[in-house]
């Protein structure tokens, strides 16, 4: 699914404007930043969003090209590597 993120602006390093940067990049997501977060400007985005259905399907395909349902399993595994190699 697409999104529309607005990143929390006091995290830490503004990790998530980071994120979502690069889901924007990817054409997966819309960027609001906290400041320019309004009423008015969301419903504005999800209008346009909504009124865009090959943009909505695009933005899905793109977002779920980037998923990694895997990557839980991958980071334990490589814990547990380390772990080992530590021991």
């Amino acid at each position: 699914v697409g999104a529309v993120l607005v990143p929390f602006p006091a995290a830490v390093d503004d990790h998530q404007t980071c994120n979502a940067r690069l889901l924007v990049r990817q054409g997966a997501a819309v960027l609001i930043p906290d400041r320019e977060l309004t009423a008015e400007r969301l419903a504005a985005e999800l209008e346009r969003l909504c009124a865009d259905r090959s943009r909505l399907i695009e933005m899905a395909e793109r977002a779920r090209s980037l998923a990694r349902p895997e990557a839980a399993e991958e980071f334990a595994e490589r814990c547990v590597h380390l772990l080992g190699r530590a021991a």
